[in-house]
């Protein structure tokens, strides 16, 4: 069983979901045994499949169903499927369990945001930082919800922090564009968004971010002439 689950792990860290399911298909004859109800709500997870994962996780019936690991697998799970008050409920349980864990006060702060709690969700970031978690994704969304509570340059802050640590990620630039466009300062707004386009931001969030920024650009417009 090990070897197969380093293989499906390594196959997911290639982007090969698929090809970590194969590896894993054989371990739905052991759900009572921890390492393969993980790795297969893991592969799940990565397929976009969550309401799999609820499935696995209900004919799950042995003494592993309240593994903490589970619990977090479980809220992931509803998160995606967004059933938001369940998923904050599972992930209020799981910090029950272990609290000292980034992961879990991650997942609080997603579920937060999702449910517009934002000065909760921003707590529940710092608190995935203080635990250790230095990930992109967690900083971001940090300061998303910074911006979401109004201010503006503290997320700048947050942005301008994870561009300095992840020299190569596009989207730090593009959220700190709209940032510095609600503050007004549409040149460095636009100048931002030209650094996410040279760093590789997707098309769609060229065109989003953009989009974003005109409407902002000509609220304020608008507002400058009443």
């Amino acid at each position: 069983m090990l070897a197969r689950i380093d293989r499906a792990k390594g196959r997911l860290a290639r982007g090969d979901a698929r090809g970590a399911l194969a590896e894993v298909e054989p371990l739905r004859e052991r759900l009572d045994e921890l390492p393969a109800v993980e790795i297969l709500c893991e592969v799940h997870l990565a397929l976009g499949e969550p309401a799999e994962v609820l499935r696995l996780l209900e004919q799950d019936a042995s003494s592993v169903a309240d593994a903490y690991r589970l619990i977090v697998y479980r809220g992931r799970a509803l998160h995606a499927l967004g059933e938001l008050e369940a998923a904050l409920a599972t992930a209020d349980r799981a910090r029950e369990v272990n609290p000292r864990r980034a992961e879990v006060h991650a997942l609080r702060g997603n579920v937060l945001f999702d449910l517009g709690r934002d000065a909760e969700a921003v707590d529940a970031f710092l608190e995935a930082r203080r635990e250790g978690d230095e990930g992109l994704g967690t900083a971001l969304q940090l300061g998303r919800a910074v911006s979401a509570t109004g201010r503006f340059e503290d997320a700048i802050a947050v942005f301008d922090e994870a561009a300095e640590r992840f020299p190569l990620a596009p989207k730090p630039w593009a959220y700190r564009a709209e940032c510095l466009a609600l503050l007004a300062r549409a040149a460095e707004g636009r100048a931002s968004l030209a650094e996410a386009v040279r760093r590789g931001l997707p098309a769609e969030l060229i065109e989003l971010v953009g989009g974003r920024l005109d409407e902002i650009e000509l609220a304020q417009a608008g507002e400058s002439r009443e």
